[in-house]
């Protein structure tokens, strides 16, 4: 199986959800997402879309170009 490559955004945002104490389920339901479409993200399978990077921003301040930054 291919290592998926972390994003920028990934890491900032499961910085902000462990200082939150804040699960991923949880936060899905925060920003109107199903948590299986959140996992996804938060796994690097998925890149959120335009409308759901700017929900993440306006909810923990992860910019919505750091989803496109990968990291190693």
């Amino acid at each position: 199986m291919q290592k998926i490559p972390a994003n920028r955004g990934v890491i900032l945002l499961t910085a902000w959800m462990d200082d939150e104490g804040i699960s991923t389920k949880r936060f899905a339901e925060m920003i109107g997402v199903s948590p299986a479409h959140m996992y996804r993200v938060m796994s690097g399978m998925y890149k959120p879309s335009l409308s759901l990077a700017c929900k993440i921003n306006e909810r923990c301040g992860v910019p919505e170009k750091s989803w496109t930054q990968e990291i190693g």
